[in-house]
C-alpha cells in the first residue's frame, strides 16, 4: 500500500476527527481512504455524463437523459 504525506485544513482534520471519534470509520485512514474512493467515483460518474452527452450531440438526439430516466422510473411505479 502506497504511503503519502499530505496537508488538509484544520476544518478538515476536525470533520474526520469527529467522524472517526463517532465511530463510522476505525481510524483516520479508513475515512481517508473512503473519502478518497467517493471522490473517484464522482469524477468518474461526471466523466460517463460527458460522454454520454457527447454522444447525445454527435447522434443528433436532443434529450436529456436525468428525465428519460425519471420518466422510466415513474413508469415502472405505475405497473
Amino acid at each position: 500500500m502506497l504511503k503519502e504525506t499530505f496537508q488538509i485544513s484544520n476544518t478538515l482534520e476536525i470533520g474526520i476527527e469527529n467522524i472517526v471519534k463517532d465511530g463510522h470509520f476505525h481510524d483516520k485512514t479508513e475515512a481517508f481512504n473512503e473519502a478518497l474512493r467517493l471522490l473517484i467515483r464522482r469524477y468518474k460518474a461526471v466523466k460517463i455524463g460527458k460522454d454520454i452527452d457527447r454522444l447525445r450531440v454527435k447522434a443528433g438526439r436532443d434529450i436529456n437523459l436525468t428525465e428519460e430516466i425519471i420518466k422510466a422510473h415513474e413508469e415502472e411505479d405505475e405497473l
